[in-house]
């Protein structure tokens, strides 16, 4: 399961990284531009946070499975 950057020597991969958490906790609106933090909306967050990563897990196994066309 890769969450975290792989390159974590990066400083570059680890920038990429928080710009992906930050654009993740505005899309479930939990930080805001104006600096407002919706803490209901943080524990919505929290608690799908594990089958997100169930989720992307199954994402990068089926990437590396070869592609097959019927």
């Amino acid at each position: 399961m890769k969450f975290f950057p792989t390159h974590w020597w990066s400083l570059k991969a680890w920038r990429t990284w928080f710009s992906f958490v930050h654009w993740r906790l505005e899309t479930y609106g939990v930080y805001h531009p104006g600096g407002k933090f919706n803490g209901k909306a943080f524990v919505l967050l929290l608690l799908q946070f594990p089958s997100y990563l169930r989720w992307t897990s199954e994402m990068q196994k089926l990437r590396k499975k070869p592609l097959t066309i019927y």
